[in-house]
């Protein structure tokens, strides 16, 4: 009998960001070999549901929590322990489901908080217990509260991920794994291990390894690239995603107006981003609005307000010059950041800020990467590029996360191919 890999992803249907990319590598890439289904929000929409139907994926509506609800956000313990039962329960009825059919499931969570880990746990104890025919892979994204040099940064976030954790992972049948080599050590630590933890690669590998194969040493191309990038002709990709303040959407005005006053008649400033639910009443709304008024004015300013599709993406990483990542400091001194692996797929120059992890990535990666001043001179941005530019990746480190998702997904797990049912 054969293994279905199915995606359990509470948050897909409320969240765009990862979530909705993610399942959309899922239905592009997904190999026939492999029997999967989708398990998410009860809000998802019609047209993403038949983008899944369509792929060949089976899609269950079971969740109805906020799963991002207590995410930086602070609660009292009798509202945070009401969450994590309702969802307890949410889970315990994906596995009922699934116990149900009498079929093996291996179960991938390809991002969990604490607060869902001890959901997690609770509903693996009452329900599923160790039952031999579910099989859990759990990916840990978010930093517990050390930071890269091993210091605590949030002590009440690393208890709650200990005891979350310390229930959880010593359960049958559960096998964890982290993002970057940073969170490797960082959980280790906090989990008393004697080595760090697995790395996962880059959720969304196989869509770019099918456009552009990932480099693992300074290529050619990429010197080029550097070399001949002039920045005040070029196309800059200023902002991709959800719009935060802590990912620099607040300064985004000020970046383009200093921009516009360097750059030439066919530099392109392009912009993305997409719109949270509350957005009538973000405080981002009249940032928003100033951006599109300088894009009135301005030809340079491209604004794209629509999720851009796998496809799409490529098209703009392909034409792009440099990505900057303008990154809080404080927000983002060890959190990690999906768009500075897809940049590293196109070996795009960066431009983020001093001292925060995707910094740091970007040298591991062997990318061209500098910081942003206010001051700074399109020449000193070009010179610290070049500057950067023979700096050497940690190979084994960015191996691994620049496997392509369905390699690594067949290689630690046993789903087993349909291949085997023929023969």
């Amino acid at each position: 009998m054969e293994q279905v890999l199915v995606i359990v992803d509470p948050a897909l249907g409320v969240s765009q960001g990862h979530h909705a990319g993610f399942a959309e590598m899922v239905a592009e890439s997904y190999p026939e070999a492999i029997r999967l289904k989708y398990i998410c929000h009860r809000a998802l929409d019609k047209s993403a549901e038949q983008r899944l139907d369509c792929a060949g994926i089976a899609v269950s509506k079971v969740f109805s929590q906020d799963f991002y609800q207590y995410y930086q956000k602070t609660a009292d313990r009798v509202e945070i322990n009401r969450y994590i039962l309702t969802l307890a329960k949410e889970y315990s009825a994906v596995f009922r489901q699934l116990i149900a059919t009498g079929e093996p499931h291996l179960l991938l969570y390809h991002t969990l908080n604490w607060e869902h880990a001890n959901a997690l746990s609770l509903a693996l104890q009452t329900t599923a217990g160790r039952n031999e025919k579910l099989e859990h892979r759990v990916l840990l994204m978010f930093n517990p509260g050390i930071d890269h040099q091993g210091r605590i940064r949030n002590g009440k976030l690393g208890l709650n991920f200990r005891v979350a954790l310390k229930k959880l992972l010593p359960l049958a049948n559960v096998k964890s794994f982290t993002s970057c080599s940073e969170y490797a050590n960082a959980y280790a630590q906090l989990l008393d291990l004697n080595a760090p933890l697995a790395i996962h690669p880059n959720l969304f590998g196989t869509a770019v390894s099918k456009a552009k194969p990932s480099s693992q040493a300074p290529s050619a191309d990429k010197q080029a690239r550097v070399k001949q990038t002039t920045l005040a002709n070029d196309r800059i990709l200023l902002y991709l995603g959800d719009a935060k303040a802590d990912k620099g959407f607040s300064r985004l005005p000020e970046r383009i107006r200093r921009l516009q006053s360097l750059c030439g008649s066919d530099a392109r400033f392009v912009v993305q981003y997409c719109r949270p639910p509350n957005w009538q009443s973000s405080v981002l709304q009249p940032i928003a609005e100033e951006i599109e008024a300088l894009a009135r004015v301005d030809g340079r300013i491209e604004l794209h307000h629509e999720f851009w599709s796998q496809r799409v993406l490529h098209d703009q990483l392909q034409k792009t010059a440099f990505m900057v990542l303008d990154y809080d400091a404080i927000a983002y001194a060890d959190k990690t950041s999906g768009l500075l692996w897809l940049a590293a797929h196109y070996d795009l120059p960066i431009v983020t800020t001093l001292n925060t992890w995707a910094m740091r990535e970007a040298k591991r990666f062997g990318l061209a990467v500098t910081h942003w001043d206010a001051a700074d001179t399109l020449e000193a941005l070009q010179q610290r590029l070049r500057a950067a530019q023979q700096q050497q990746p940690e190979q084994d480190y960015t191996q691994q996360i620049a496997q392509p998702f369905w390699d690594w997904i067949q290689t630690t797990t046993a789903v087993i191919k349909r291949t085997n049912d023929a023969s």
